[in-house]
Order: structure tokens, then C-alpha cells, then sequence
């Protein structure tokens, strides 16, 4: 799936592989197939790299193509295809026109908490001379909170801090937006509001996407590159 972007994106493709497309599962030898097969298909024909999912909040700055198992995020500023996979997570894209900068991030609940907008992208948008105010900001399909139920196990570290104020209660269950929270991450560290696009696709429901949460334990991939 190409996504439409704004006129503030004219410069830079998103897409995100789809179920018809096969897991993308760098583990498994299908989805090392998959991978290439669904590059040629959108014509992404540039030097490929792709951030890992381990749930930390490590953003590498790229200069050669290959794949960052250890990063969760990648931004360069070379004329790379940017890659990340996600089931349920945010596939979080970005670029300033400005700076010439794109960059893809898995944001999970998990990094988001330890750092990943707050500490890890404003450190790495400050190494790039990037202001925040340049950016763009693409939030790929992902889980919406009425359907993202977390445990007692996660609920009760998050009582008491800012993070509660993201967890939603209905039918005795309690729920985390994720959506909202990385929203509020972004406008903290300097990225404007208007500037924040959503495509409003949840994981869960779609019928287009993985979703852990319904079970599959398959992975999407999306990726963002220069035209």
C-alpha cells in the first residue's frame, strides 16, 4: 500500500507491505524472500537498510545500507530505503525537507516509556542540525487503543507517572493509547502539531495488516524513501 501523503511530504514514497505481500519475518526464509519481491514491486530500487525490533531506544545515523538489528530506528541523510517491521507497534516515518533527512522508527509502548522520542530522537535530531520544526511526521497503521489491552503487570508501574494519563478504562479493563502518547512525545521534543499525520489505520481491525494482538505472529514492513 502507497500511502497519500500531504503536499508537506512532496519529495519522499511511503509504503507498507501487506498481508497479500507475506510476513516479512527476517527469521523465517519466507520473509527473507518476501523483502526483495516486495521492493521490486514498489520499485524501490536504492540501497536497502532496516532497523531491528528488539524494543530499545537505540536510533542509528546511517551512512551504508545493511540491517541494524540492534536499532529500532534509522535516519540518514543519504539516498537510502528506510525500513521497519511492526505488527501492532507504530511505524513512525519522518522527514525535513530542509535538512534533506528521512528516517524510520519502530515506536512501541515499551521504547516510547524508556526514551525513544524524549531522549533518543531529539539526541540524534541534534547531532543532524535538525530542528524538530522542520519535521514531518507519517504514524503508519498501528493498534488503537480500544482494542491495545494491558495487564495488571503493566498498569501498575504506569500509576502515578505522566504515562497514566495515556491508559483508558472501559468494562473494567484497562487500555493504553499509544497513538496519543507518542503524539504528546513528539509535540515535546519541538515538532509541531499540524505537522503530525495519522493514517488512522488500526492493526487490529484491518484485514490488510498483522496484528499480534489478533494472533499472528507475523510481521509488516514499511518503508520511506526519496523520490
Amino acid at each position: 500500500m502507497e500511502f497519500k501523503l500531504p503536499k508537506s511530504f512532496e519529495g519522499v514514497r511511503i509504503f507498507s507491505s501487506e498481508i497479500t505481500d507475506g510476513p516479512m519475518n527476517r527469521l523465517l526464509e519466507e520473509g527473507r524472500r518476501n523483502a526483495p519481491k516486495f521492493l521490486r514491486k514498489i520499485r524501490a530500487s536504492k540501497p536497502f537498510s532496516s532497523a531491528g525490533q528488539p524494543h530499545k531506544d537505540l536510533i542509528k545515523i546511517i551512512e551504508k545500507d545493511g540491517f541494524y538489528k540492534n536499532a529500532d530506528g534509522l535516519l540518514t541523510r543519504g539516498d537510502y530505503v528506510l525500513a521497519v517491521k511492526t505488527a501492532d507497534c507504530i511505524p513512525l516515518l519522518l522527514f525535513s525537507r530542509e535538512s534533506c533527512v528521512i528516517g524510520a522508527v519502530h515506536l512501541s509502548r515499551k521504547n516510547l516509556i524508556s526514551g525513544m522520542v524524549s531522549k533518543s530522537l531529539k539526541e540524534n535530531l541534534k547531532k543532524l542540525k535538525v530542528t524538530p520544526l522542520s519535521l514531518k511526521i507519517f504514524l503508519a497503521p498501528h493498534i488503537r487503543w480500544p482494542h491495545y489491552e494491558i495487564k495488571k503487570d503493566i498498569y501498575d508501574p504506569l500509576r502515578g507517572t505522566k504515562w497514566e494519563g495515556f491508559i483508558k478504562s472501559k468494562n473494567s479493563k484497562n487500555y493504553f493509547d499509544l497513538t496519543q502518547a507518542a503524539v504528546c512525545e513528539l509535540e515535546g521534543i519541538g515538532v509541531l502539531k499540524d505537522n503530525i499525520y495519522d493514517s488512522k489505520v488500526d492493526t487490529y481491525l484491518s484485514d490488510k495488516f498483522y496484528s499480534a494482538r489478533r494472533g499472528q505472529n507475523f510481521v509488516f514492513l514499511t518503508v520511506i524513501f526519496k523520490k
